[in-house]
């Protein structure tokens, strides 16, 4: 388990709709940058038990629908905010990889997604990573590095994109 940075204002949720409000909530304040790096449930329950399901039931069936996106609700409630999100997939090629990137650039209006393959071959060693770095016009692989090096480089790019605006 990461501890949060020193100075890190954490606001703890426990379902993708509290995590939603609050992101919503957070961005009635001014922001430069918005890096969305959460992993967010894809679906929900669709109906919620108040209390605890018998264990006397034969058989229960859940039904799902799908979860909010947050990423693609950011531009919306701030235009001008610098989004960075992150996208994960599992044992697809390169060129799958950076289509799945690009797709939810344009979806969620980011100005940057941070792509990787969270498959077999990061499971064998889950402190490192290697991930492509997508915009509009570019796409920088940072190769197999540690995920400290991989923040560094990120940070780095975004550095450079404020810059040049």
């Amino acid at each position: 388990k990461e501890e949060p940075p020193k100075g890190a204002k954490v606001i703890r949720v426990d379902t993708a709709k509290a995590m939603f409000n609050a992101v919503k909530n957070e961005l009635k304040k001014k922001f430069d940058v918005v890096i969305l790096a959460a992993a967010v449930s894809d679906f929900i329950p669709e109906k919620t038990e108040k209390s605890k399901i018998k264990s006397t039931k034969k058989q229960v069936i859940v039904k799902l629908k799908q979860a909010p996106k947050i990423i693609d609700q950011i531009k919306k409630w701030q235009k001008n905010v610098f989004l960075v999100g992150f996208k994960a997939e599992a044992n697809v090629s390169k060129q799958d990889l950076l289509r799945q990137a690009r797709k939810k650039l344009r979806e969620s209006n980011a100005d940057l997604i941070v792509a990787n393959d969270v498959g077999a071959e990061y499971r064998k060693n889950s402190e490192n990573n290697n991930a492509l770095l997508v915009d509009s016009k570019n796409v920088i692989q940072t190769g197999w590095k540690k995920k400290n090096q991989i923040v560094k480089i990120i940070r780095l790019e975004i550095e450079k994109r404020l810059n040049k605006t």
